[in-house]
């Protein structure tokens, strides 16, 4: 098998109808990394203090808010050159990005409470 890795959806494995893990590679397998790197609390991970993205640093009532998440994914996936990351829509405490990765599109939603 090629598949390098396990689609995560909702915090969790995803499945097939079959109950099988779904796999995936090439670009939808970066956007699982750079969703990863987005969604964690920067330095909250024990075996990797460079991991996450300091969204927790933004006031959700700030009327830049989307502007500074924008900035903010932004600097954390410098590592990921072929990803770029975009706020969708806000409805508090929750936010929905896009991220796309060459043909590939993945859209997640963040809850800033699990920030705290």
């Amino acid at each position: 098998m090629t598949d390098t890795d396990t689609l995560i959806k909702n915090k969790d494995i995803a499945v097939d109808s079959g109950g099988r893990y779904i796999h995936i590679s090439g670009d939808d397998e970066i956007l699982q990394q750079a969703f990863f790197k987005i969604s964690a609390k920067f330095a909250g991970f024990v075996y990797n203090r460079e991991l996450g993205c300091e969204l927790n640093k933004v006031d959700f009532d700030d009327e830049n808010f989307q502007e500074k998440v924008n900035l903010i994914m932004s600097q954390a996936l410098a590592d990921f050159p072929t990803v770029t990351a975009k706020v969708l829509a806000l409805r508090k405490p929750k936010f929905s990005i896009r991220l796309i990765c060459n043909e590939s599109v993945r859209e997640e939603i963040i809850n800033t409470d699990d920030y705290l």
